[in-house]
């Protein structure tokens, strides 16, 4: 019986579970980011909606400033979103082809 560091070793790893792992934590951070940046896209929907005919122009720019706040967080998650998704992809061709050989 193995005791606990020796099943701890990497190279005694299936590289099959391993991989599959990896595709999984990259598609569950894609996952996250993509709802981050829907978040952040009604929240600065929210910060238009907000607006009323008598604002002032000062209260409309501090509005319209927090709602392109709010659409650049959510670009950024997006570009997050895609990395993260590129990275599970990659990972999947590679678990692919080392299965073939």
């Amino acid at each position: 019986m193995k005791d606990f560091k020796e099943f701890l070793a990497f190279d005694e790893l299936d590289e099959g579970v391993a991989s599959s792992a990896t595709v999984l934590a990259y598609a569950r951070k894609s996952k996250a980011a993509g709802d981050a940046a829907v978040r952040a896209a009604q929240k600065g929907r929210g910060e238009l909606k907000q607006g009323k005919a008598a604002d002032t122009t000062q209260e409309r720019l501090t509005r319209l400033t927090a709602a392109l706040d709010a659409s650049l967080e959510a670009q950024m998650a997006t570009r997050s979103q895609i990395g993260n998704l590129v990275a599970a992809l990659v990972a999947a061709q590679v678990m692919k082809r080392t299965k073939r050989r």
